[in-house]
């Protein structure tokens, strides 16, 4: 197990401060968040190129404080792959079993070379090698000396869309194939929800919330993360009942009162009544009813006014303005939904925010 135990890392003027987290066995764990925010600096001090103020990095129990980099038993690679140019590629990947290496056998590298496809480089200088084929270069170079624990900083930032999915599918086989332990960081949420068993948001010096990848997208714990994860549908509240079997509020945004049921959120116990809150529903899970007597026994349903529709390729983003609130309700439909409920600007629609898809949050983090 890695652990971050209470760190403090200072970088010039930017400092982050006790920053705690567990980075479990044979689990990819993501570091997500904005440019900006301290997760390359968090990779450094675990690598080693950087030493904590306070806390301490830790392998199955050991400080690593003092030890050095080639000593800890970890592989790390960098955004840029830097792979030497003055090497062919089977010397760059055999270069790392030359130092204080646990595996000094070249038949790894050779292996984890025919895993990712290339072994027929091997002989070729890496001069003219495409960004990908440098990336999985760099990958088994880290991998050749045997570690199980493997630090990446954004490694597929710089490759197209296509063949960065062909990297998330083989990172994981060779996640699960080598019994690795992977902490990543990436600011690309598509990717962190792929490649993550846990994910931890780092916003602002501060990792905001930890959790499965369906608790963060279920649940964020607050409006930063909710803003980072892309959610626009934040509506400011007022909890009017909490029972047994549901929690009432009321938005002055959308117009209207909100029921969520008591067993689909977690979040019960943290409100009184009484209390301004915000409310949050994800763009695609807002639905649009065909016509005003469809399905009237949908949750929260508001009548309103379609304003903007907004082509994004494969989906549409709609504005919808409810009759009787002040905000405005942001929708995603993929292609074949607008097509089928033949949606037009200035449309009057009803639509529904289902309870189990609602979630809270304190006002106070705003």
């Amino acid at each position: 197990m890695l652990e971050l135990k209470s760190v403090t890392i200072k970088a010039g003027s930017f400092l982050l401060e006790n920053v705690s987290l567990t980075a479990r066995e044979g689990q990819c764990h993501i570091i997500a968040g904005p440019t900006g925010a301290g997760k390359t600096l968090l990779l450094e001090t675990v690598i080693g190129f950087r030493k904590p103020l306070a806390g301490a990095v830790c392998l199955a129990g050991r400080n690593l404080n003092s030890v050095n980099v080639e000593q800890r038993g970890i592989s790390y690679v960098p955004q840029d792959p830097s792979v030497f140019p003055h090497l062919s590629v089977e010397e760059n990947i055999l270069y790392g079993l030359r130092y204080n290496a646990a595996n000094k056998d070249p038949a790894l590298a050779l292996k984890l070379a025919q895993d990712l496809k290339i072994d027929h480089l091997l002989k070729r200088s890496t001069v003219n090698l495409s960004g990908g084929e440098q990336q999985r270069v760099a990958l088994v170079r880290a991998l050749a000396p045997g570690n199980k624990h493997l630090l990446l900083d954004e490694p597929f930032s710089s490759l197209h869309e296509s063949l960065k999915k062909d990297f998330w599918f083989q990172l994981k086989e060779l996640q699960n194939r080598y019994k690795l332990t992977i902490v990543m960081v990436t600011h690309d949420l598509e990717e962190a929800f792929f490649m993550g068993d846990t994910i931890s948001l780092f916003i602002n010096g501060q990792i905001q919330q930890s959790g499965s990848p369906n608790e963060i997208y279920r649940t964020p714990s607050t409006s930063e993360v909710a803003e980072f994860m892309g959610i626009k549908n934040l509506f400011t509240a007022e909890v009017l009942d909490i029972g047994e079997q549901s929690i009432r509020v009321y938005s002055e945004d959308v117009g209207s009162n909100l029921v969520v049921s008591a067993e689909t959120t977690t979040q019960a116990g943290k409100f009184v009544r009484g209390e301004k809150i915000l409310a949050g529903i994800r763009s695609e899970e807002v639905m649009i009813s065909r016509s005003e007597y469809q399905r009237r026994n949908q949750d929260n349903r508001i009548k309103g006014t379609i304003t903007h529709i907004f082509a994004k390729g494969a989906s549409h983003t709609i504005f919808f303005s409810p009759h009787n609130g002040v905000g405005r309700i942001e929708i995603e439909l993929p292609n074949y939904a607008l097509q089928k409920l033949q949606l037009s600007i200035g449309d009057i629609r009803i639509i529904s925010l289902r309870g189990e898809n609602i979630f809270f949050l304190k006002k106070d983090h705003q």
